[in-house]
């Protein structure tokens, strides 16, 4: 059984960086951004605004925690992908999201 997750324990993005918890678009989430799974799946281009940077020096940030957003497929091979206690994330850039959902 893996451990409760503290926000603590993940990276803080900076700059024009998004922490996204990665997850499968047919995910149910709740009105209290709770997200129930429905399946592993590892194509998924979907996710959950963790944490966002300050922003750029002219830019200010245009997604926020909780959040739920579409990404580009390749999104991760241009920032980081990673695995904490069983829960995938990845650190991108803002322009790399493509839309809030």
């Amino acid at each position: 059984m893996s451990k409760p997750m503290n926000i603590k324990q993940l990276p803080r993005p900076i700059n024009d960086k998004v922490l996204i918890r990665v997850v499968n678009p047919d995910d149910e989430v709740t009105e209290g951004g709770i997200i129930l799974p429905s399946a592993v799946n590892k194509d998924t281009r979907m996710g959950v605004v963790v944490a966002v940077g300050k922003g750029g020096d002219e830019r200010p940030m245009s997604v926020n925690v909780g959040d739920r957003v579409y990404y580009g497929r390749y999104a991760a091979t241009n920032g980081v992908d990673m695995e904490v206690n069983g829960v995938r994330f990845i650190i991108i850039s803002e322009d790399d999201v493509y839309a809030v959902v």
